[in-house]
C-alpha cells in the first residue's frame, strides 16, 4: 500500500450525511449493525447499493487485531476481535478516470470505531489496520470477505446462537430488534459469512445450501489462510463480489493495493 496522507471523506452531492446518533447499534452484533446500517444508507440517505459492500474481517484462528476501537481498554484501542464487520462505500467512477488513478474514493463505515464516520480507506489502514506499521504474525493476519449490499441484504440471517454460552446466558446483551431472517427463510448462516475458508465448495446452513465465495481467477491452492492469493483490480473484485451469493475472499493487502494502489 502506498503511504499517503490521511484523506478526508467528503459526501457526494444530493447526498444526506449519517450521524453514528442516527444507526442503530448494539455492541458485540457488527453484523447486524452492518446490516441495518446498510439499509439506512440504501432507503434514507440516498446511497447507491452497487456501491456499498457488507465486509467480513477474519482468519482461520478467529483473532484479528484492530486500533482504535471503542471497546479497548489500551491507550491505542487496540482489540483483538474474533471476527469484525464493516460497510465499504467505493464510489463509481468514469472508464477513462479509473485507468488514470490508481486510488478510488473509497470509506469504510465503522460503528466501533473512535475515527471519523465514515473513515477514508486510507486513514483506516492507517490507523485501525496499522497496515503500513506492523508486520502481523501468521495468526494475526486479516482476509476479508467483500460481500455486495444487494447479496447481504437479501441473504444474511442470524439467529444469534452464536452468543449464547452452554448454560443459556448471553456473552453480551442481545439487540431489542428481532432477528435478522433471510429472504429464502434461513435462519441462520452467520457462520458462512464469518468463515475465511475457501477451500469448502458446499455447507448447509439453516434451511438451504451455502455456497462459498469463488477464488479469483488463477488462484493459487498454496495458502494456508484461507484467502485468494492472486492480485486483482478494484473492477474485478467488485465483479467477483457481485456475482457471488456469499463474496469473494482476499488478503489485506490485495484488497488495500486494488482501492489505494500499490
Amino acid at each position: 500500500m502506498a503511504a499517503t496522507a490521511s484523506a478526508a471523506v467528503t459526501t457526494p452531492a444530493g447526498l444526506e450525511q449519517l450521524s453514528r446518533q442516527q444507526c442503530i447499534y448494539t455492541a458485540c452484533y457488527c453484523e447486524e449493525n452492518v446490516y441495518h446500517l446498510l439499509q439506512h444508507l440504501i432507503h434514507s440517505k440516498g446511497r447507491q447499493a452497487v456501491n456499498l459492500f457488507a465486509v467480513f474481517i477474519s482468519n482461520s484462528s478467529e483473532t484479528v487485531p484492530f486500533w482504535q476501537q471503542q471497546a479497548s481498554q489500551q491507550p491505542d484501542g487496540l482489540v483483538v476481535w474474533d471476527y469484525h464487520v464493516v460497510v465499504l462505500e467505493v464510489q463509481q467512477q468514469p472508464q477513462q478516470q479509473q485507468q488514470q488513478q490508481q486510488q478510488h474514493a473509497a470509506a469504510v463505515w465503522d460503528l466501533d470505531t473512535l475515527l471519523p464516520f465514515p473513515c477514508s480507506v486510507q486513514q483506516y489502514a492507517q490507523q485501525a489496520l496499522q497496515a503500513d506499521k506492523i508486520v502481523l504474525a501468521p495468526q494475526y493476519e486479516r482476509c476479508y470477505r467483500v460481500v455486495s449490499a444487494g447479496a447481504f441484504l437479501q441473504r444474511f440471517a442470524s439467529d444469534r446462537s452464536h452468543m449464547r454460552r452452554g448454560d443459556g446466558s448471553w456473552m453480551a446483551p442481545p439487540p431489542h430488534h428481532p432477528c435478522i431472517v433471510a429472504q429464502d427463510g434461513c435462519t441462520n448462516n452467520l457462520h458462512c459469512f464469518r468463515d475465511m475458508n475457501t477451500s469448502t465448495q458446499d455447507r448447509t446452513a439453516g434451511t438451504g445450501a451455502v455456497y462459498d465465495s469463488i477464488n479469483l481467477p488463477g488462484a493459487g491452492s498454496g495458502n494456508t489462510s484461507g484467502c485468494c492469493a492472486m492480485p486483482a483490480s478494484w473492477q474485478d473484485i467488485q465483479l467477483l463480489a457481485s456475482n457471488s451469493e456469499y463474496g469473494v475472499v482476499l488478503r489485506e493487502q490485495q484488497l488495500l493495493d486494488a482501492l489505494l494502489g500499490p
